[in-house]
């Protein structure tokens, strides 16, 4: 499933196009950066566990606050970093991927996970 984000963006010898590539697993962010969109960069973000208000309970909790939560990922070592993520730091890989300054980074899948994927 692709969706594109934003439009593309040219000035001079310089175009900047985003795309987002949703529920795409890693080699689909390689394939798209050498087949499908040549000298356009493709990269992907990876987050974990992110509070954020889908991780509200019908009764108002986080579900990264639950006991289940903390025995199945925090007691048993499968989250090292101790907590889900905010936005704000998923936002933080996003706008490194996105910046004009990033030039030659493509094909890459970011995880910004906590190192839960490294537990598996």
């Amino acid at each position: 499933m692709w969706r594109e984000l934003a439009a593309a963006e040219a000035s001079d010898h310089h175009a900047l196009v985003e795309v987002l590539l949703v529920n795409e697993p890693y080699e689909n962010v390689q394939t798209c950066a050498v087949d499908r969109l040549c000298g356009v960069l493709a990269n992907a973000v990876a987050p974990g566990f992110v509070r954020t208000g889908m991780s509200q309970r019908a009764d108002g909790t986080d579900e990264t606050d639950t006991d289940a939560f903390r025995a199945r990922y925090l007691e048993s070592g499968r989250l090292p970093l101790g907590r889900g993520a905010l936005p704000s730091e998923i936002f933080l890989a996003v706008a490194f991927l996105t910046d004009r300054a990033n030039t030659c980074i493509t094909g890459q899948s970011i995880k910004v996970d906590g190192a839960l994927t490294m537990t598996f």
